[in-house]
């Protein structure tokens, strides 16, 4: 089998420039009246978890002063599933961050599990001021914006988790109340008030003050600095799709050297991986024909899927390097704190770091196992951190960058 090009999987390669925007979109923090403190819990059945049980028992105790039938869920003090009609999730709020902390791992899974056990009830719901899944966290009161202080970022992880739900849940109504006081009493009167209205899905209460984003446009300032030929930047996942659409874009504008990195190693010696689209679509045909059982069958899905996302890194490095831009490869698992050291003595001196890497599994969460969601999750959080503390002992580094998604932002598509 001889090798054969391929057809390209980035139209953008196809710019005469990598053109710097005139204009962006910012979000910023504007206050907004106090909402009408009714009782809007009376009757209803809810549960409250978290990490700390001083702050859910006070969340608890003001939700049965409201009117409300209330289980509470802390480390090892799992209640029965329940009809919950809503979840107030305090998830680490009340904990201090830590570059290498890995608590928030079983405090996803038990929010996993939690919204799971009402998926199907919440998703047959026909009323729309129902049901409520309202998570708080503790990002500095401005949801992440200006000062956080000694904010608690991964708050972030159920900002996202919360806004994405009614892609899937159309009738749950969700809120993320970001605080900046995680004193039982506060936190126990902003989740109060929050549950008087459904107004807007993100909150923030700063100095007492209730506020809200709004987006606006900015004008994109003077570069602080010039890339050149001397420069290296590392962009992690950055060997397909957006990443590697920025990676291409540096090296062609600037002459930089980009490396770009995946979780596995490219095969040496493999017919499939430079073969044209048509033998590779027959081979593919092929192996499926071929599979034994549903068992067999998935698996020869999972390892087509695999051997896609390799023949677009090859395309696109072989791309790169027909046309002489300066980007290479290194494999490198960004959640391995072994991995990511070893990649920097082969990337000792990196000018610009672009944490990329994610994990796309676009399914519905019910059909989620928690430790998918997890591992999603992770190669953001701990991704960064392994990353943060290798550019924390370097002079070189200009630049962090950090690679978000309209998912994280404005919730996503499905899964």
């Amino acid at each position: 089998m001889t090798a054969a090009p391929v057809r390209p999987h980035l139209s953008s390669f196809d710019e005469d420039s990598f053109v710097r925007p005139v204009h962006r979109l910012v979000w910023h923090p504007v206050q907004t009246p106090l909402p009408d403190v009714r009782r809007p819990v009376a009757g209803r059945r809810l549960l409250v978890l978290g990490d700390e049980p001083a702050l859910v028992a006070a969340v608890a105790a003001a939700a049965r002063t409201a009117g409300a039938v209330v289980d509470e869920a802390t480390p090892g003090h799992e209640p029965a599933a329940a009809a919950w009609d809503g979840i107030v999730d305090l998830n680490v709020t009340g904990s201090a961050y830590e570059l290498d902390s890995a608590h928030w791992r079983a405090a996803l899974a038990r929010t996993t599990t939690t919204v799971q056990h009402r998926y199907a009830d919440w998703r047959a719901e026909v009323r729309a001021d129902h049901c409520f899944y309202l998570a708080v966290t503790a990002m500095g009161g401005l949801m992440g914006y200006r000062d956080a202080g000694d904010g608690q970022p991964l708050g972030g992880i159920w900002a996202g988790f919360a806004k994405c739900l009614p892609r899937e849940l159309p009738n749950l109504a969700v809120k993320v109340v970001d605080v900046d006081r995680t004193d039982p009493g506060s936190v126990a009167a902003a989740v109060i008030a929050e549950l008087s209205t459904w107004d807007l899905f993100e909150i923030g209460y700063r100095d007492g003050v209730r506020h809200a984003l709004s987006p606006r446009r900015a004008d994109v300032g003077a570069p602080v600095f010039d890339l050149g030929e001397d420069d290296v930047v590392l962009v992690s996942g950055g060997a397909r799709g957006v990443g590697f659409a920025l990676a291409h874009g540096l090296a062609e504008e600037f002459g930089c050297q980009v490396v770009v990195t995946g979780r596995r190693a490219l095969p040496v010696e493999a017919d499939w991986l430079v073969a044209d689209d048509e033998t590779y679509d027959r081979l593919c045909a092929a192996e499926v024909a071929a599979a034994r059982g549903a068992a067999d069958l998935r698996a020869t899905l999972a390892r087509h899927r695999r051997r896609a996302e390799q023949r677009d890194v090859h395309a696109n490095l072989s791309a790169a390097a027909r046309t002489g831009l300066r980007i290479r490869y290194e494999p490198c698992d960004c959640t391995d704190s072994g991995q990511v050291a070893d990649l920097f003595t082969r990337v000792p001196a990196p000018t610009v770091v672009v944490h990329n890497a994610g994990i796309d599994e676009p399914k519905r969460l019910d059909l989620k196992s928690a430790d998918e969601v997890a591992r999603t999750i992770d190669v953001k959080v701990t991704g960064f951190a392994n990353l943060m503390r290798e550019v924390l002992d370097k002079d070189t580094v200009k630049v962090f960058c950090n690679v978000g998604s309209l998912a994280g932002r404005m919730g996503g598509m499905i899964g």
